[in-house]
């Protein structure tokens, strides 16, 4: 269910941030090229990804379920029932 799926996303994009930690924060020597600005890159990405899953598309799944729900309302209230007789 939803906890499975919260648990599966939470620890894959916990465990690529972990594992970038190191490369975002290593120091710097001559001659090497820096990865510092794609793994800072990507950490902001994975967290940013990660909150839009677990909280913007519930809210928008909400609010439209929710806006459903008036409009059927809306429908059934402004429609006259018709006479079957």
């Amino acid at each position: 269910g939803v906890s499975q799926r919260f648990r599966a996303v939470l620890l894959t994009a916990s465990t690529t941030v972990v594992e970038l930690l190191p490369m975002a924060w290593s120091p710097a020597t001559e001659g090497v090229m820096s990865y510092h600005s794609l793994a800072r890159a990507v950490i902001g990405g994975m967290i940013v990804s990660t909150l839009g899953t677990l909280v913007v598309v519930p809210l928008c799944w909400v609010a439209l379920d929710d806006l459903r729900r008036r409009l059927s309302r809306l429908v059934a209230v402004t429609l006259p029932e018709a006479d079957l007789s």
